[in-house]
C-alpha cells in the first residue's frame, strides 16, 4: 500500500516542480514580449506549448498511477496473489473468442485496461475494461468489465446469456440464428421478458446452474455470461472498477477506495454452483 501512495506522491511532486519551472519561464518571458520582437513572441509560444503538453503527460502519468492503486488495493483485498498490467493487447475477436457472438466484423485492434491476471478456484483469472466496436460503422457500442476463467468448465458446454440486451447494436439477433445457434427456452429463474440464451448445442447441462447465479448475484445488470472452449466469460455492460480523477491531489492509504471487481461473486457463485452439482452427482 505505501508503495502506491508513494508512487503517487513522486507523480504529484514531478507536476508541482514542472509548474514551478513553467511559472519561472513565464514570468522571464514578460520583459521579452514587452519589447515586441519577434523571437520574444516565438519563445512564449514555445513555453505555452511546452506547458500544455508537460502539463497534459504528468496528469496523465499521476492519473494512471491513482487508477493502478486502486485496482491493485483491490485484487490484494479480494483476489489475493495478482499480477497487474495497465494495457494488454487483444489478438483477434475478443467478442468472438469469448463465446459472446459468432463471428461478426468488430473492430480487432482491441485492447484490455487495467488487467488483472490471478486464480479463482485453483483456474486462471483474468479481469479487464474495454469497449467494442463494430467494424462495419465505426461507433463506439459497448464499453465495461470483462472477465474471464479459463479452464473451470467441459468442453462441450458452449452457450451464451445475454441479459437485459447485452451487446445491442454491436451484434444482431438473427446474426446468432444465421451462424446456427440455437435459442434455449428455459431460463428459470431469470425471466424470459429480460434475458434470452443462444446455444451451439441443443441443452447446455450447465444453463440452469449459470440462469440460477445471474438471478442471486446481478439480476438487474445489463451482461452476458458464456460458457465456451472450457472457460467461463462475463461482460457487464457499463460497470468499471478503476475511477479517472479529476484532479491532482494528494492521496494516503485511507483515500484509495475500496470495492469489489464487477461481476467477481457471480463467478464465483456459477462454479460453487457447479462444484455443488458435481458433488451431488458423485454421491448418487
Amino acid at each position: 500500500m505505501n508503495e502506491f501512495v508513494s508512487n503517487i506522491e513522486k507523480k504529484i511532486k514531478y507536476y508541482k516542480f514542472f509548474k514551478l519551472i513553467l511559472i519561472i519561464l513565464l514570468i522571464s518571458a514578460i520583459p521579452l514580449l514587452a519589447m515586441r520582437r519577434t523571437g520574444a513572441i516565438i519563445y512564449f509560444i514555445v513555453i505555452v506549448f511546452f506547458g500544455l503538453i508537460g502539463s497534459h503527460v504528468l496528469k496523465k502519468q499521476y492519473k494512471q498511477a491513482c487508477m493502478q492503486a486502486e485496482v491493485c488495493t483491490n485484487a490484494s483485498d479480494f483476489l489475493g496473489s495478482y499480477t497487474y498490467t495497465a494495457s494488454q493487447s487483444v489478438s483477434g475477436n475478443l467478442t468472438e473468442s469469448l463465446g459472446f457472438t459468432p463471428s461478426i466484423p468488430v473492430a480487432r485492434d482491441q485492447r484490455l485496461f487495467h488487467v488483472v491476471h490471478a486464480e479463482m478456484n485453483g483456474c486462471p483469472f483474468e479481469i479487464g475494461e474495454t469497449a467494442f466496436v463494430r467494424r462495419d460503422t465505426g461507433n463506439l457500442i459497448a464499453g465495461g468489465t470483462v472477465l474471464t476463467v479459463k479452464n473451470c468448465l467441459p468442453l462441450q458446454e458452449d452457450f451464451v446469456i445475454l441479459q437485459k440486451d447485452a451487446f445491442k447494436g454491436i451484434v444482431n439477433l438473427n446474426e446468432y440464428n444465421h451462424a446456427g445457434w440455437q435459442i434455449q427456452s428455459d431460463l428459470h429463474p431469470i425471466s424470459r421478458n429480460n434475458a434470452i440464451c443462444f446455444s451451439v448445442q441443443e441443452q447446455p447441462s450447465l444453463l440452469p446452474l449459470f440462469c440460477t447465479g445471474i438471478s442471486e448475484e446481478m439480476p438487474e445488470e445489463v451482461l452476458a455470461a458464456a460458457s465456451y472452449n472450457g472457460s467461463l466469460s462475463l461482460f457487464i455492460q457499463g460497470r468499471y472498477y478503476s475511477d479517472d480523477p479529476d484532479k491532482v491531489i494528494p492521496v494516503n492509504a485511507e483515500n484509495i477506495p475500496h470495492h469489489d471487481f464487477p461481476g467477481r461473486k457471480l463467478a464465483e457463485r456459477i462454479l460453487q454452483l457447479i462444484q455443488e452439482q458435481n458433488d451431488k452427482d458423485q454421491t448418487v
